[in-house]
């Protein structure tokens, strides 16, 4: 359950905190990424793939599936240690 009074703010510092991990660690948060972040974060519950695709062709309806190397990036199965 979310204790977050004003989610706008949360989102902003969780988008900050990656930011932070991202350069820490010499990785770049690309659009992509901050875009699936965003999503997930706006949802409050976990998303499928799909599911995501369709909420970023709500804004770009020529956007493609985010790609493996994006979803592995946040759930940390790539090299990179996960976010968080």
């Amino acid at each position: 359950m979310s204790t977050c009074q004003d989610h706008h703010h949360c989102q902003h510092q969780a988008l900050t905190m990656a930011e932070e991990i991202c350069a820490e660690r010499g990785l770049r948060l690309t659009p992509q990424r901050r875009q699936v972040l965003t999503l997930i974060w706006q949802s409050h519950r976990p998303m499928k793939a799909y599911d995501l695709l369709e909420q970023m062709q709500q804004d770009d309806p020529s956007a493609k599936p985010p790609t493996v190397s994006s979803l592995r990036f946040l759930d940390g199965t790539r090299a990179d240690p996960p976010l968080g």
